[in-house]
């Protein structure tokens, strides 16, 4: 048999397998989704999702877009809900709600059991998160009335000025610059605390026990109670550094 005879099986047999290959592993092209939801702006919006990511962006129109097809979004009674099937484990994982840059809300309530929250310039009354395992990160908030935030895991970074503020994180990192009034209560069961505030004769801190790892401008503070404002923080921890600091100067 010629040589040129035998490289022609060879490179045929190469061939053949090549497409045996690729028939056996291709790889499973993957459907892309997105739906964009129109006149449904509400200063009421409940949110309740399974394992996706809420991100919440400035925009010229209020809309919002998703791209799991297992999320219902939908307005009633003048309220917006947005809702994800139970137990539903999808490849896309997102809702964006988009908001003009001034529009403020009366109630925002959000429940995730995995996932992150993303925002900047969130103006509301009131504000609820609950999250089992994942991350909030919202800046710039302007909270007037309360604000109340538990999570089991993930860390919580803040900034903005909210009043009234209850914060529980029982597995990691506390992290907030702004400033806070009236009665705030910060809980950490495991994670430190960094508090960057603006204002610093505004403030008085309470304390559930003495802590020997409470640091006020980077001194120890081992007493249950420091400063003499009318914006009251109490802190209550396991474990974990409470680091306080203060920035800046802004009326209250």
């Amino acid at each position: 048999m010629k040589k040129q005879d035998v490289f022609v099986i060879l490179l045929s047999a190469l061939v053949f397998f090549a497409i045996i290959f690729y028939i056996v592993y291709k790889p499973e092209k993957r459907e892309t989704y997105s739906k964009v939801f129109n006149g449904i702006s509400s200063s009421n919006v409940n949110v309740k999702l399974n394992n996706s990511n809420l991100a919440i962006i400035h925009s010229s129109k209020f809309y919002v877009n998703v791209d799991n097809k297992h999320l219902n979004v939908y307005k009633r009674n003048n309220k917006l809900y947005i809702e994800e099937e139970t137990n539903i484990d999808s490849e896309d994982k997102n809702v964006y709600l988009y908001v003009p840059e001034d529009y403020s809300f009366d109630n925002i309530d959000v429940s995730m059991n995995s996932g992150h929250i993303n925002g900047d310039g969130l103006n509301s009354s009131n504000l609820r998160i609950n999250i089992a395992n994942g991350e909030v990160n919202l800046s710039n908030l302007n909270i007037l009335n309360s604000m109340n935030v538990n999570i089991l895991s993930g860390n919580v970074n803040l900034s903005g000025g909210v009043s009234n503020l209850a914060l529980v994180n029982e597995g990691a990192s506390i992290y907030f610059n702004g400033a806070l009034f009236e009665n705030n209560s910060i809980d950490s069961v495991n994670g430190k605390i960094t508090l960057k505030l603006e204002n610093k004769d505004s403030y008085k801190f309470k304390f559930n026990k003495k802590y020997k790892d409470v640091f006020i401008e980077d001194k120890k503070v081992s007493k249950l109670s420091y400063g003499y404002g009318k914006n009251i923080i109490t802190i209550k921890k396991n474990s974990g550094n409470v680091d306080i600091n203060f920035v800046g100067d802004v009326s209250v």
